[in-house]
């Protein structure tokens, strides 16, 4: 199951469906350690002791055969391919703890269109409530393509918590305080209608030196969203929220660009947070000489393959050129949207 960082729940998305460009793996939390370690699938050789970040370690390389291998690689629109696999792992010998594990695939699928694929996991101690647990900290996934490109997918795992339910039976009769749905769900039933323009400015700033896919962000309505016969259906002022869901830097031989795809979420009405579906316009600013292109709404056309369905509600692409490294976006920067219908 997955979900964005911040989000209360998580739903029957697939990891693809939220990060929709670039690469992706799964299975590096268990599924590599158990075909590996607690299947008969792998043989091992000992590599003798070395030292690695100041620790006496020993190393053990391994192989799985593609006949009992569960390694699935594959472009997103293909099908995916079981490879073999081989690689080797550092251990601490005192704890007898994994630290270390490396995996190549034995031969790549041409249609995978790469000459190598290595992923690295790192792994380490983390205390949940009482007990000791060793998961992985961190995992790269280094792709080098046919054409000379080079992507890497790295993955930090943090904040691990155990969940807990607890239930009470209970026989006597209670008084019921519960108010009606109907009483309790104006906000959470709260729709707009599709086609009403709104602006909003961000209230927070975008370090872009540290942002990455997935980091949410606040903003304020610049104007009340209104109807003609209803008037005014959110004040101006209602905080929104929002998610980016995809980084990347350009590099020209003049200056470099930065492009952000931004998705709308939620949008406070009759006091509480509900689902936001609009467009954005897609807009070209220069890093600090303000706007220079501004297309209509859908027209927008980036210098590179946003990786995204045009009509998905709430995204659209926000490219700052000549921009440094640490470019900070400053709070204020004001947008554009019109509402969408659901889903």
């Amino acid at each position: 199951m997955y979900s964005w960082v911040g989000e209360d729940r998580f739903d029957d998305r697939r990891l693809a469906d939220l990060v929709q460009e670039g690469a992706v793996s799964t299975g590096t939390f268990a599924s590599f350690l158990i075909n590996i370690f607690v299947t008969n699938a792998a043989t091992f050789s000992y590599k003798g002791d070395v030292d690695a970040d100041g620790r006496r370690l020993v190393q053990f390389a391994f192989r799985v055969p593609i006949e009992k291998s569960t390694y699935h690689i594959g472009r997103r629109s293909q099908h995916h391919n079981i490879v073999g696999y081989e690689g080797k792992f550092l251990a601490d010998p005192k704890s007898f703890n994994l630290v270390r594990l490396t995996i190549r695939p034995d031969q790549l699928p041409a249609e995978f269109e790469a000459c190598e694929s290595v992923v690295t996991l790192d792994y380490g101690s983390v205390r949940v409530n009482e007990s000791e647990f060793l998961v992985p900290q961190k995992a790269r996934w280094h792709i080098a393509t046919l054409d000379g490109s080079e992507l890497d997918n790295i993955t930090v795992f943090s904040s691990c918590h155990e969940f807990v339910g607890e239930s009470t039976i209970r026989f006597d009769k209670q008084p019921d305080t519960m108010k009606p749905a109907s009483e309790n769900s104006t906000g959470k039933s709260f729709r707009l209608p599709s086609g009403l323009s709104f602006s909003f400015a961000l209230t927070t700033p975008i370090e872009t030196a540290t942002a990455a896919a997935g980091d949410p962000f606040k903003a304020r309505l610049k104007s009340a969203i209104r109807e003609k016969r209803n008037g005014v259906l959110v004040p101006k002022g209602a905080a929104i929220s929002g998610r980016i869901i995809r980084i990347e830097r350009l590099y020209g031989p003049v200056y470099q660009s930065l492009v952000l795809a931004l998705k709308l979420e939620t949008i406070e009405a009759y006091g509480v947070p509900v689902p936001l579906y609009a467009r954005l316009k897609s807009v070209v600013k220069r890093g600090h000489a303000g706007p220079v292109e501004k297309d209509d709404l859908g027209s927008f056309h980036p210098t590179f393959d946003p990786g995204f369905d045009p009509k998905d509600p709430a995204v659209g692409i926000v490219q700052f050129d000549d921009v440094t490294e640490d470019y900070v976006i400053k709070r204020g920067l004001e947008l554009e949207g019109m509402t969408a219908a659901s889903n």
